[in-house]
């Protein structure tokens, strides 16, 4: 029909996602974000819904994770719910679902897009450690090395969680380096590496931190590969996240750092604050 005519342009929309050929991306058009979003922020006071309403949310949130690295780990447990409405005609909406809910809501307010090419190398690489008093990170020639909050060190009271908690730190400290870029991170904690990639844990906290891991990758269209590699591999990071234990370790990680021509970067935890995960 005449209406859905599209002459040449630069900038196209079709079967509901625009788009950009002068960007390279893939992205929602505004109004569908805005008629996402107040579908998402209507069910945050919803208790139970029928199968047809959990059915036109996962259809929502499917069209809208299209888009965006990341999301695709927040509606597993939006789908279960789909399935469980199947067989009773409507099913609860769980602690669980309202905070993927709320995942979305906040992805959805600062939306981006994604790139439809990508070039294959990996553009810089992170490797991150923690020791139950400290965590450590490097990414090229730059260096973190800081003691854990006593807040965190009480709310993520397992190596796994505050594993995750590095990376959290590292990504938010280096999101302007790591923007719209590839990024191989490497970790030796193998719990803490299939939380990242599944999106899925058992620890609660450990859940928090890898939502806002994946908020952080998503807005700021980060491509996240992610490996393990051995402790011993993994020497550097180490040293980093022993750097504040004792006189020994802090000059071991001199020494570390010397060799490796790596610069100790200092934190602002003011800056890096969020209100979701407070460092």
């Amino acid at each position: 029909s005449h209406h859905k005519t599209c002459f040449p342009d630069t900038k196209m929309t079709w079967i509901g996602i625009e788009f950009n050929t002068v960007t390279q991306t893939l992205s929602i058009p505004q109004e569908k974000i805005e008629a996402t979003l107040t579908l998402v922020k209507a069910w945050q006071n919803t208790s139970a819904a029928t199968l047809l309403e959990w059915q036109r949310l996962s259809g929502r949130l499917h069209y809208a994770s299209t888009c965006t690295s990341g999301a695709r780990h927040f509606t597993s447990r939006i789908y279960d719910a789909v399935k469980l409405a199947a067989k009773h005609g409507h099913a609860p909406v769980s602690s669980a679902v309202q905070q993927d809910l709320a995942w979305f809501t906040k992805f959805l307010s600062a939306f981006n897009g994604k790139h439809i090419l990508r070039e294959t190398e990996v553009h810089h690489e992170l490797c991150t450690d923690a020791s139950m008093e400290g965590a450590g990170a490097f990414t090229g020639k730059r260096a973190l090395s800081f003691s854990i909050p006593a807040g965190i060190q009480q709310a993520a009271n397992s190596i796994n969680q505050r594993e995750a908690y590095a990376v959290l730190v590292a990504l938010r400290k280096w999101t302007h380096i790591f923007q719209g870029r590839n990024l191989h991170l490497r970790c030796d904690n193998t719990t803490t590496i299939a939380a990242i990639q599944s999106g899925k844990a058992q620890e609660p906290y450990l859940r928090r931190v890898v939502r806002e891991i994946w908020y952080v990758v998503a807005t700021n269209d980060i491509n996240l590969f992610i490996s393990h590699l051995s402790s011993k591999e993994n020497a550097i990071a180490d040293a980093l996240s022993r750097g504040m234990k004792s006189q020994k370790d802090n000059e071991q990680m001199v020494r570390v750092m010397l060799e490796n021509d790596l610069t100790l970067e200092n934190l602002n935890w003011a800056q890096l604050a969020h209100p979701d995960i407070t460092l």
